[in-house]
This record gives structure tokens, C-alpha cells and sequence, in this order.
């Protein structure tokens, strides 16, 4: 009996250690819209959002840039599944600047009732990231802007330095929030947060402005 609970103890060990980054973010920075579309029909776990993808990209003029256009757009991507995770759900956004993708994000969601679940995924993140980067920046929080109440907590991580690499940046993180139910006040015409959880969810993102024009002023 000792035994089998001591293996059982070491099942979600063993399976976390066989995540890595390249699992999460299969696609490479830098590559055209064309090769992440063909990359995602080739990974069973992805399913188009048509949907979000019906809307076309368009240029956009960037102040910063003394208004040089760039062209943006997005693909977005259903998950039914990620190796080693488990969510209630989750979505990919790929960003692309002039047909370069310089944006990824995958945002996971849970229930109220999933708490502990979350908890444990974003740690096991967090020491997946470390792994695959030789910096850590310190941890900071999150703060909603309307009332400066810390909602969470996020990670940086990269493998050069930031003040060198400046205007540039390449870097991931790893966030996680807890986000508060709303509703609509029509008397006072905002939106008002209740103390009620109506979800967690952690934010991973990966930025590369090396190849673009974009930089860390605005993207």
C-alpha cells in the first residue's frame, strides 16, 4: 500500500517534466502567417476560431515610427487540449507585423472551483520558463487600472539583456489574474466590478520585435 502511494506522488512530477517550451509555443517567431497556418493544421490540438478570423488585417500608421504603416494582423486558434495541462478553456492569438509573426499569446482559463488547479499549472510554468531562459526578471504584480487593486502576478523571462536590446525586445512571460464578474451601471454609464470571482486565468506571451519594425514604445 506504502508503495503505490508513493508512486502515485510521483505521477504529476514526472509528467510535468515532460513539458517544454516548445510544447506550449510551437511556432517560431518570425515566421509569415502562411507557415503558422500550415503549422496549426498539422497539430491536432488546434482548431481555427472563424469566427475572430473573419476579420481582415490593415495598415496602421505608428506615431513613434514618424507614421511609417506597418501591416498587422491576427490569426486565432481554439485549444481542445495542451500535453500536461488540463483548463476549463483556452485560446491562442498570433499577431504578425508586415507578415512576420511577432506575437504570441495563450491565455488559459478556470473556474472559480478550479483554483488549485490553476495554481499548480502556473507554478509548473513558471519552472518550465526558467528552464528554457537564462533570465529571470523579478517578479511583478498586476493591478486594475480602474482602482489600482493588485488582481496578479506575472513573470518575464529572457535570454538577453533589456536595457541592451532597447528600443527592441525579445521576451516571455507568464501572468496569472484573477478576473472579477461585472455589470453594466446605466445610470452612471460604466461598468461596475463586483467581489465576485467569475474566473482565473493565466497569460503566456511571447514577443519578438527584432525582424519588425514595431518596438518595445508601442505594439
Amino acid at each position: 500500500m506504502k508503495k503505490l502511494l508513493i508512486l502515485s506522488l510521483f505521477v504529476p512530477f514526472n509528467v510535468f517534466c515532460q513539458c517544454t517550451y516548445k510544447d506550449l509555443l510551437p511556432f517560431k517567431n518570425n515566421i509569415s502567417r502562411f507557415e503558422a497556418i500550415n503549422i496549426s493544421n498539422n497539430i491536432d490540438r488546434f482548431i481555427p476560431d472563424s469566427e475572430r478570423n473573419w476579420s481582415p488585417g490593415s495598415f496602421s500608421n505608428i506615431e513613434y515610427l514618424k507614421n511609417d504603416s506597418v501591416y498587422k494582423d491576427s490569426y486565432y486558434l481554439n485549444v481542445n487540449s495542451l500535453k500536461c495541462f488540463t483548463f476549463d478553456s483556452c485560446y491562442y492569438t498570433l499577431n504578425f507585423c508586415d507578415d512576420k509573426l511577432y506575437k504570441q499569446t495563450i491565455i488559459l482559463y478556470f473556474k472559480p472551483s478550479s483554483y488549485k488547479k490553476c495554481i499548480t499549472t502556473y507554478e509548473t510554468l513558471i519552472a518550465i520558463f526558467k528552464n528554457a531562459f537564462t533570465i529571470t526578471r523579478n517578479k511583478q504584480n498586476i493591478y486594475n487600472s480602474d482602482n489600482n487593486v493588485q488582481i496578479g502576478e506575472c513573470y518575464n523571462f529572457s535570454n538577453y539583456d533589456f536595457k541592451k536590446l532597447y528600443p527592441k525586445l525579445n521576451e516571455s512571460s507568464v501572468g496569472y489574474s484573477l478576473v472579477y464578474k461585472s455589470f453594466y451601471n446605466s445610470s452612471q454609464n460604466k461598468t461596475i466590478l463586483t467581489n465576485e470571482i467569475e474566473y482565473y486565468e493565466i497569460e503566456i506571451q511571447s514577443v519578438d520585435l527584432t525582424k519588425v519594425k514595431l518596438t518595445a514604445e508601442g505594439y
